[in-house]
């Protein structure tokens, strides 16, 4: 095996080690984006109607669609 063949080898290997930790990296991200979410809808709600029921506040404004849109996408 020549010196250009186990360069080749070794970055090849380096490299499918970096997409699987950047794989394993984006599948915790969504966990986490997901048990964000789980926590922050019954929040809002809570929030809400403390606002509208104690303050006399009007609820918080809804999320933008495209953002919507993105946490529907993960879950």
């Amino acid at each position: 095996m020549n010196v250009t063949s186990c360069l080749f080898n070794f970055f090849s290997l380096q490299m499918e080690t970096v997409m699987k930790q950047a794989e394993e990296a984006k599948r915790l991200s969504g966990h986490s984006a997901r048990r964000i979410l789980e926590d922050y809808t019954p929040l809002k709600h809570n929030v809400n109607l403390m606002r509208t029921e104690l303050l006399g506040l009007e609820k918080l404004p809804e999320l933008p669609q495209e953002d919507r849109d993105r946490l529907g996408s993960i879950g």
